[in-house]
């Protein structure tokens, strides 16, 4: 137990590195530097200045995590249609997470308390949100439980995998004029509302080709079309970008780059085996189960969101810690592991039969066990970074707010909190 659960970059060695942190983020969002600035600018008025940045952010994923409750509740088959304002509800808390995102950063300036441990607890809710965001599309769009559902709830995580990964050999959150974090939630409020106000099954409208794309068959539906967007600005657009930033920066610093692609193993490793169990033949998560009972791509779904919630985030600590990239975490794949052997090893173990009952303890047990290995994860994390550098977590202290002599807000330890001088540049939660 002790091996799974350990982390190296909480020796204090390493968090000793924290101290000398710095954040550097650009975003050339339009829509984010011309709009959404403005109302996160507003919005950070309604919070009190006793109210710590980490409350924010945490509070904004309670939206999330409320919309997770109402589908389960009311849309358990992952198809519908339910009722309309469950659709409304997922515009509105995604919204409010997306403003809650923005806001949590300018809190932390107005307050004098930007910390490394808000850059990675941010980036850590942001893990969190990745599948069950997914999850909540699979709603919207009428999927139902299929492979499509794998799909859409894996697509969030790696976009995050690879901007952290870029972010740890740059130095720098790069987000285009199109990003996941603005217009990639708009488009997903969108769908919402539009699933909101004609139900969710407008998505399965068959539409004519009329021969033009010759690569795809007569008739597509709007689903079709959503995914393939999705895919298309994964594949064709984030990825590509990436890895374009990460070699500019390789060749500058007259560092090798093909060795760095070698990184995005664990990650490859994750979705092999988050495509594995519930893609097998022999598993049953994706078929129908009894709505009373907890199971099926629900659970499995909050199993890839506590998998995932520190296998990113754990890029970012490295960063922080100034350690070596981080490679594989058992503690993260242990428990998907273990599923697949169950669900395939069955085909080739004689006399080993497949149960339902025991693929559901096995889930039960995985989700309990990465819940676990999560949540022991994110306390250390918490306690190594607040007593490393003498703040609050969840609270303001009163030895955090500070004023360098030229009256210029600074963090605990002695940093200029407003230091992002590029063009179009953005301070985020940092």
């Amino acid at each position: 137990m002790a091996t799974l659960l350990y982390e190296p970059y909480f020796e204090p060695e390493a968090l000793a590195n924290v101290k000398f942190y710095r954040y550097s983020a650009v975003d050339k969002s339009l829509i984010y530097n011309h709009v959404l600035r403005h109302w996160a600018d507003l919005a950070v008025k309604v919070f009190p200045m006793w109210v710590a940045p980490n409350v924010i952010t945490l509070s904004g994923f309670g939206f999330i995590a409320l919309n997770i409750v109402a589908l389960s509740l009311y849309a358990p088959d992952l198809f519908g249609p339910g009722p309309s304002w469950l659709y409304l509800s997922f515009a509105v808390g995604l919204f409010l997470y997306q403003t809650f995102d923005n806001v949590d950063g300018k809190q932390a300036r107005r307050t004098g308390t930007s910390s490394a441990l808000g850059h990675i607890f941010d980036h850590t809710i942001d893990s969190l949100n990745c599948s069950l965001g997914g999850l909540i599309q699979v709603v919207s769009l009428s999927v139902g439980a299929r492979p499509l559902s794998i799909f859409l709830t894996l697509v969030g995580c790696a976009a995050m995998w690879f901007s952290t990964w870029e972010e740890y050999h740059t130095g720098t959150l790069y987000l285009g004029y199109f990003n996941g974090p603005t217009e990639g939630v708009l488009i997903a409020c969108a769908i919402h509302v539009i699933s909101a106000v004609f139900g969710p099954q407008i998505w399965l409208r068959p539409l004519q080709s009329f021969g033009l794309l010759k690569w795809v068959s007569p008739t597509f539906t709007l689903q079709d079309v959503v995914v393939f967007m999705a895919l298309f600005s994964l594949v064709a657009i984030h990825i590509p970008e990436c890895i374009l930033n990460v070699y500019k920066k390789r060749r500058e610093a007259s560092q090798a780059f093909l060795p760095t692609l070698s990184q995005h193993a664990p990650f490859f490793t994750f979705l092999f085996l988050a495509c594995s169990w519930p893609l097998s033949p022999s598993s049953r998560i994706l078929s129908v189960h009894d709505p009373d009972v907890l199971g099926g791509l629900i659970e499995y779904t909050l199993l890839l969101t506590f998998s995932f919630g520190k296998l990113g985030p754990r890029i970012i600590l490295a960063r922080l810690t100034r350690s070596p990239f981080p490679w594989f975490n058992y503690g993260a794949f242990a428990p998907l592991a273990i599923g697949v052997v169950y669900v395939n090893g069955v085909r080739y173990v004689p006399g080993f039969e497949y149960n339902e009952s025991t693929e559901r303890f096995i889930l039960h047990s995985a989700l309990l066990f990465s819940a676990f290995a999560f949540l022991h994860w994110a306390f250390h994390l918490i306690r190594g970074f607040t007593s490393t550098l003498n703040i609050g977590c969840f609270t303001i202290r009163p030895n955090n707010r500070m004023v360098n002599g030229n009256g210029r807000a600074v963090g605990p330890n002695g940093i200029v909190l407003q230091h992002l001088k590029a063009k179009n540049s953005v301070d985020y939660h940092a």
